[in-house]
């Protein structure tokens, strides 16, 4: 990306700067850093420069110390980008930054739909709507694989690499791995059905707060994804919901 936008002529070399943030462990580091990119900026002259904060997520709440030099009035005039391993430590963050985003965007990378997958295995989707029989076998292959890169690449450890993803995940905000995998065995059995909290929550012998609190968690980490009821115009968000598992996870996941 960074080789594109130079090629581009959208920012000189002397504007960009690259941080690799996956070891820095505490906020007054990122903050020192920070501060020197900004002495660095006005040493060098550049009005607008590009700011890239790789592995972000890396850093608790390092959304605290930008959005304070963002409220100094500093980097007004350029472009920032955040990336991160951890999809819930950048997906809750937009909600910290009101009326300080300028002209930026955040950015979903999701994985594959059916159809992206098989349009990236060299399959049309006219062709498919004609073919059941491929479409079917496909789908079948989509159902073991799922829309995960490396999977669908076939290397060796997709499968450890998709589950190590959740488990960070999932220690890193404090949840249950056993809750987490009881929660998912639960939906596997149930759905595409309307299911309810309550419902879960039996079988397992949990709280349904905790299973609304896992569901959302599991949400908002792009692993499945909740429709809520829709009885004629009006959708309950009181009674069943379907869940959804997303083309991230394996039918056949094991954690």
């Amino acid at each position: 990306m960074i080789k594109e936008v130079i090629e581009r002529g959208n920012f000189s070399p002397m504007a960009i700067y690259y941080m690799d943030l996956d070891y820095v462990t505490s906020l007054s580091e990122f903050r020192r850093i920070l501060g020197n990119v900004i002495k660095e900026r006005k040493k060098r002259g550049q009005t607008e420069n590009l700011i890239v904060l790789d592995e972000v997520t890396s850093v608790d709440e390092w959304w605290r110390v930008l959005k304070f030099f963002l409220d100094e009035g500093e980097f007004k005039d350029d472009v920032i980008i955040v990336s991160g391993s951890s999809t819930l430590g950048l997906t809750k963050v937009p909600e910290k930054f009101p009326g300080r985003k300028g002209k930026g965007k955040g950015i979903k990378v999701p994985t594959l739909s059916f159809p992206e997958f098989a349009e990236v295995l060299g399959h049309k989707r006219e062709g498919l709507l004609y073919d059941n029989s491929r479409a079917l076998a496909l789908f079948e292959d989509y159902k073991m694989k799922g829309g995960f890169p490396k999977s669908i690449n076939g290397n060796r450890d997709a499968r450890g690499a998709l589950i190590d993803g959740i488990l960070s995940e999932v220690y890193k905000h404090s949840r249950s791995p056993r809750i987490v995998q009881d929660i998912l065995y639960s939906l596997m059995d149930k759905i595409p059905s309307a299911i309810s909290y309550n419902s879960v929550a039996n079988e397992l012998g949990i709280s349904h707060n905790t299973v609304r609190e896992y569901l959302d968690f599991l949400s908002d980490i792009l692993l499945i994804g909740i429709a809520f009821l829709k009885e004629g115009d009006e959708v309950s968000c009181q009674k069943g919901k379907e869940s959804v598992l997303s083309g991230s996870i394996h039918i056949t996941l094991n954690l």
